[in-house]
Formats: structure tokens, C-alpha cells, sequence
């Protein structure tokens, strides 16, 4: 990672990160569980916390969907913790307008 990147507070780094896995997904890059698991190991204290949980959630709901995992219910479960509105105030891209549209 570039220097400049490592210089941002770590939360938001995640969410940069998580951004990419985004990006990627729309692109159907291969190696998207890889990315994912990265995120997870580099980031595993934070992801612990309060404050990323749906963070986690999200990445979670991703991976099931890519390895064809039943993901419905934890789709709705995701979908109704945080209004769509909040969403989008939280996040880069709103991680609930996104699921509804890629997911």
C-alpha cells in the first residue's frame, strides 16, 4: 500500500476499501474472496467493533453471494438494520441501495 493511504485513519481506510470490493464485484474480478479475506485479516480488530459491524455484515453477505451460499435471509436481515437514508450518509457508496441493485 502507498504511504499516503497508510496515513489515513484505519476506518476510513476500511471503508476505501470496501469501496474497491465493489468496484471489483461490478467488474467480476476472480479473486474477490481473496480481497475479502484480506480486508478481514489486515483489519480484524476494527471489524470487532461496535461501529463495523455492518461493515462485517456486508463483506459477509458479498462472499455468500459469490460462492453461491444462501444468502436471502441474511440479505433482509442487513437490509432492515439501517434506513436506506442512513445508508448513504454512512458510506462511500450506500451499502443498502447496492445490495438492493446488485445482490
Amino acid at each position: 500500500m502507498q504511504k499516503d493511504f497508510l496515513l489515513l485513519d484505519q476506518s476510513f481506510q476500511l471503508k476505501i476499501l470496501i469501496t474497491s470490493i465493489i468496484i471489483c464485484y461490478k467488474n467480476s474480478e476472480k479473486n474477490m474472496l481473496d480481497k475479502i479475506n484480506d480486508i478481514k485479516d489486515n483489519y480484524s480488530v476494527l471489524l470487532k467493533t461496535q461501529n463495523h459491524l455492518r461493515d462485517v455484515k456486508f463483506l459477509d453477505l458479498i462472499s455468500k453471494k459469490i460462492v453461491g451460499g444462501d444468502f436471502e435471509k441474511d440479505k433482509s436481515i442487513f437490509l432492515s438494520n439501517i434506513s436506506d437514508k442512513k445508508s448513504k450518509e454512512l458510506d462511500i457508496i450506500g451499502y443498502n441501495n447496492w445490495v438492493k441493485i446488485n445482490i
